[in-house]
């Protein structure tokens, strides 16, 4: 493991590739700016309004829109929207929760606004759960599900009081 820097800076570098199949990539500090080979802990490649850094610690997280409190789940169905900390790298997402007539819950989730070249998500259909997908006409979501707020999973999901399932997080590809 790498000891930890003594200080942590951004270095804007200038850069040229060579062009040829070689593909050296020739990177110097922009002018005025200067830089040592101990001064380097780590390179980031990409745009980081464009491109994920999985390197990085935090490359991008989701969090409800709002106060997850305000959603209200004391219905059988209810919808939220959740946003990253990248929008540029990862777009808004629709969430819709339902109690389901089986007993089951449902949460699925989809692009708020489909990107262009972006497929629709796979989903599991119903018929292999063996759900028919038919809303309760009772009974409220908040028994159980809880939409987390900022540093809780995202979602916890309960039977009986006791929590079954956290999710964490979300990367897509």
């Amino acid at each position: 493991m790498l000891p930890e820097p003594e200080r942590v800076y951004t270095v804007d570098l200038d850069f040229a590739n060579s062009g040829d199949m070689s593909e050296v990539l020739t990177m110097t500090p922009k002018a005025g700016t200067t830089m040592t080979m101990k001064d380097l802990y780590w390179l980031n490649f990409g745009n980081s309004a464009q491109h994920l850094n999985l390197c990085g610690g935090d490359p991008a997280k989701y969090s409800w829109k709002g106060d997850p409190s305000a959603v209200d789940l004391s219905s059988v169905t209810a919808e939220a929207t959740l946003v990253s900390t990248n929008s540029n790298v990862y777009p808004d997402l629709t969430v819709k929760m339902a109690l389901l007539d089986s007993g089951a819950v449902s949460v699925k989730w989809n692009y708020r606004s489909l990107p262009t070249g972006w497929k629709e998500p796979w989903a599991v259909p119903d018929l292999v759960l063996a759900i028919d997908g038919t809303v309760a006409a009772s009974g409220s979501l908040s028994t159980y599900l809880k939409l987390g707020a900022s540093g809780e999973p995202l979602l916890t999901v309960m039977s009986n009081g006791v929590k079954v399932f956290e999710l964490t997080g979300i990367i897509l590809q």
